[in-house]
């Protein structure tokens, strides 16, 4: 039996805890240098006393996508990482550049056309640790916010599902890091206004300290437009 479990903000969900597409990052030495810094997992600035919030999830491949819900912005790209520096183009107008400090801080800057917007420091979630396999994953999954909607992650990543205004869902995890709690996801939603393809990153909670302590929440969310979704999981 599913149950309905509703999750407004992203960033509300980290906090109670504790604190997209592209080619690949660089994670080999360059020119025969020190080995590169990992800059995978969760991050925010919510410790920091920071005048804006910022949440930041990497992959295992140093796919990134960060978020600034005042903004709102939310931006996606492959991290290139040179030893303990990584720099980062979203789009010809955003770019992204800092230091890493790994399962420590990540600290660096913002900048659109070429004027920095933000300077951030972000601390490590211990929750990034959590190792995630698709067995976890696999199931029935609901949420509800503006629509009620179910979708079933298959045990080979599949997809599908829908909602009670009659979208369609169909997707796919795309990745999964060993060793790092997050998730690439493709979503696509067909005969609704929400129609097109969505692609993203997801992050698997087990009992936060939140709605009902729910046994599981998948957190997904994309840059291409601003949707949130929260599926929680009968265990």
């Amino acid at each position: 039996m599913l149950r309905i479990v509703v999750l407004s903000v992203l960033f509300s969900l980290l906090t109670a805890c504790g604190g997209g597409g592209g080619g690949g990052g660089g994670s080999t030495p360059s020119n025969g240098g020190p080995s590169n810094k990992s800059a995978a997992g969760v991050w925010d600035n919510s410790e920091q006393g920071a005048n804006f919030q910022l949440i930041t999830l990497i992959d295992e491949r140093s796919h990134a996508l960060l978020y600034i819900p005042d903004a709102p912005l939310m931006l996606q790209c492959p991290l290139k990482i040179d030893g303990s520096r990584f720099t980062c183009t979203p789009t010809s107008k955003y770019s992204v550049a800092g230091t890493i400090s790994e399962k420590r801080s990540l600290k660096g800057t913002i900048s659109e056309e070429g004027t920095v917007i933000y300077n951030f420091e972000l601390t490590y979630h211990e929750f990034s640790d959590t190792e995630v396999s698709i067995d976890e994953l696999e199931g029935f999954w609901e949420q509800s916010v503006s629509v009620t909607e179910t979708i079933q992650i298959k045990t080979d990543g599949e997809i599908s599902g829908s909602d009670n205004t009659g979208c369609i869902v169909n997707g796919e995890i795309e990745y999964i890091s060993p060793n790092v709690n997050v998730q690439s996801i493709r979503l696509r939603y067909s005969n609704c206004d929400r129609e097109g393809q969505y692609y993203g990153k997801s992050i698997y909670l087990v009992n936060p300290n939140s709605v009902n302590d729910p046994s599981g929440w998948l957190v997904f969310t994309s840059s291409n437009e601003l949707i949130y979704e929260a599926f929680y999981l009968e265990q």
